[in-house]
């Protein structure tokens, strides 16, 4: 694959990420709104868990986007990782509305 074409497909799931992530910054704003915390967590578990989804999130994503890009660099077949960066993109935002419907 050129190096072009990689960064092509890497740059494709970084922006679907981005809007996966401005969703749960969107809902830590609206925690934080909805239980009255305006800093750190409060001991609120709905605040605790919507600021460690949007965490988790961000502790793993650029680590797979960069991983991402090596594999595809060093010639690894682009159709799979179709398949793959899709699926990756469903479970983030299966775990982000899981994050959201999740009981106290």
């Amino acid at each position: 694959m050129t190096s072009s074409a990689a960064i092509a497909v890497v740059a494709l799931y970084a922006g679907l990420n981005g809007f996966i992530l401005l969703g749960l910054a969107v809902n830590v704003g609206r925690t934080r709104a909805r239980t009255k915390v305006f800093m750190g967590d409060g001991g609120d578990p709905a605040m605790i868990r919507a600021m460690r989804g949007q965490l988790n999130f961000v502790e793993t994503v650029p680590y797979c986007l960069l991983l991402l890009l090596l594999l595809l660099l060093a010639g690894l077949q682009y159709k799979l990782w179709w398949g793959d960066g899709g699926r990756a993109e469903v479970d983030a935002l299966r775990s982000e509305l899981s994050m959201r419907s999740a009981g106290p």
